[in-house]
């Protein structure tokens, strides 16, 4: 009877430490969908909200802007749509090549920085450098989203008119810098991601998707802008998130030329 006893509660907690690990599981699904929406659609919906009042006043004073400012907000949402899809494909990865899952990368960066430039008037400067290693999935599509939030941080909140995004390959690492000339953040000063979280400062989500990549985060504020510098491990066993499958899928038309050098 004991050996019995000891059995069956052994496998009760067996049971119970598989469903916690499930719970934790789910729950990290859950933030990573709440840090998509919020980095993608939702911020796209904010700037076109903001373009859907400009074009609401030029109806009335100049009909002719107003039908170009239309046609450029149809683009957007086309855009947006793609990657509202690319969104709901997450959970179906398919293994892909390295130079699949690089290319997209890169190409979805530069419809990335066109977008912006067409959304928020912010003009982006993109230097991406030759990628030597295979990046995985959620790797890729986490670069992905911390620019997003960083580009439509320094347009809608630093108030900035140039951001300059780098993104290289040293050292086991994939480094990406984004340097704006906005107002900065409310702090001033030089800061990794350690006293970011004790100062409670910085944007929560672009902390949160570096901090589950294994990333690192320096912020440099000041009045003439802000300088973000992330650095992410290259080991894909790092990467835990789900990634999707929509790097293999060519982004939309841009509308235009994206600045780029390298």
């Amino acid at each position: 009877g004991g050996i019995v006893a000891r059995q069956v509660i052994a496998d009760l907690n067996q049971s119970y430490l598989q469903q916690r690990l499930q719970q934790a599981a789910v729950a990290e699904e859950r933030a990573r969908f709440a840090r998509d929406l919020h980095d993608g659609v939702l911020q796209s919906l904010t700037g076109l909200a903001l373009q859907l009042k400009t074009l609401e006043r030029l109806i009335a004073t100049d009909p002719k802007a107003a039908r170009a400012r239309l046609a450029d907000l149809q683009a957007l949402l086309a855009a947006e749509q793609a990657d509202l899809r690319f969104f709901v494909r997450q959970m179906k990865p398919i293994p892909l090549s390295r130079t699949e899952v690089n290319a997209g990368l890169l190409a979805h960066l530069r419809e990335l920085a066109a977008r912006t430039e067409r959304q928020w008037g912010l003009r982006v400067e993109l230097t991406a450098g030759p990628l030597t290693r295979q990046l995985s999935e959620p790797l890729a599509h986490g670069v992905y989203r911390i620019l997003q939030e960083a580009l439509t941080n320094a347009a809608r909140h630093g108030g900035a008119t140039v951001a300059r995004v780098e993104l290289a390959e040293r050292d086991d690492r994939l480094h990406l810098t984004v340097a704006d000339d906005g107002r900065g953040f409310p702090f001033r000063g030089r800061y990794d991601l350690a006293a970011l979280g004790l100062m409670h400062q910085g944007p929560a989500s672009l902390k949160e998707r570096v901090a589950s990549l294994g990333g690192d985060l320096t912020i440099d504020s000041s009045e003439s802008g802000a300088r973000l510098e992330v650095s992410l491990p290259l080991r894909p066993a790092l990467h835990v998130v789900a990634a999707a499958d929509a790097w293999t899928t060519p982004p939309p038309p841009a509308g235009q030329d994206v600045p780029q050098t390298g």
